[in-house]
């Protein structure tokens, strides 16, 4: 949590190229204090807050050096009392509010917006080029250089294409096609794992240990096995996979349970290292 004037959170980060997460509550509320405890303190929140945003929070109802700025944050977005706590993704180079959400007490909310806001950063603007007074951006003038004569060495040699014989640039050229063959046979295939016609959809997220964050599809009744399969391919190290349910963490360890029965359609599965 950034300390400080909201005026100075919206600078920090803009140099750091993240969105500013504004968190304004209400002591008097108890939705804040379930927020707190329910949302904040939620480790999988507290992990995608850290990468994706600089969160900043205050307090309405007090006053920190004399200074309002709850009080003037409230005002500038027009924030309702009454529907404390409010949660805003603000743009900090513009201060434009990008996405709101009024009595966020569910963490799974809290991680949706994390995830939509994962694959974008705000746009710094570009700094103009300065030129000093009197530079010249027309390139130097070159010497002057005279021209070969005509039917000369010089002449012949500037262009080498036209002494290789008409049987060598078809050589030459059925070669270059060839390496180009063999650099396509040896790309990487690519792994698809989309159900077989007929079979029920499930669609989820898979967020990596390093941050990335992969949409993948497998058939609803096929067994958990195929998206442990697919996190072995994407990471050597022990991990588990872990899914928020029912407001807390729950650990997915039977491989032959389907997606279908775990609920995993359009969810959030995170591998966690051991």
């Amino acid at each position: 949590t950034y300390k400080g004037r909201f005026h100075d959170a919206k600078a920090h980060a803009a140099g750091l190229s993240r969105w500013l997460l504004v968190n304004v509550q209400a002591s008097g509320e108890f939705a804040s204090h379930q927020q707190n405890r329910d949302v904040w303190a939620n480790e999988l929140v507290a992990r995608a807050v850290r990468e994706r945003f600089v969160l900043w929070q205050v307090d309405v109802d007090e006053r920190e050096d004399g200074l309002d700025e709850g009080g003037k944050v409230s005002c500038y977005y027009k924030l309702a009392h009454d529907m404390m706590p409010h949660v805003l993704v603000v743009d900090p180079v513009t201060g434009e509010l990008v996405h709101r959400m009024r009595a966020a007490t569910d963490p799974n909310d809290m991680i949706a917006v994390a995830e939509k806001f994962a694959e974008r950063r705000p746009v710094m603007p570009a700094k103009a080029t300065k030129h000093r007074a009197g530079s010249s951006l027309a390139p130097p003038p070159r010497g002057k250089q005279e021209a070969p004569p005509v039917g000369s060495a010089a002449s012949s040699s500037s262009n080498p294409s036209s002494e290789i014989a008409p049987c060598e640039r078809k050589l030459g050229t059925t070669a270059t096609k060839q390496v180009e063959t063999v650099v396509d046979a040896g790309a990487t295939p690519t792994c698809e794992m989309a159900p077989g016609p007929g079979e029920k959809l499930c669609k989820l997220r898979v967020r990596l240990p390093d941050g990335r964050a992969l949409t993948k599809q497998f058939g609803a009744e096929r067994g958990v096995g195929a998206l442990f399969a697919f996190c072995r391919s994407e990471e050597e190290r022990p991990f588990r996979l872990m899914r928020l349910a029912g407001g807390s963490m729950q650990q997915i360890g039977d491989e032959n349970v389907s997606f279908d029965d775990l609920g995993l359609h359009m969810s959030t599965v995170f591998m966690v290292l051991c």
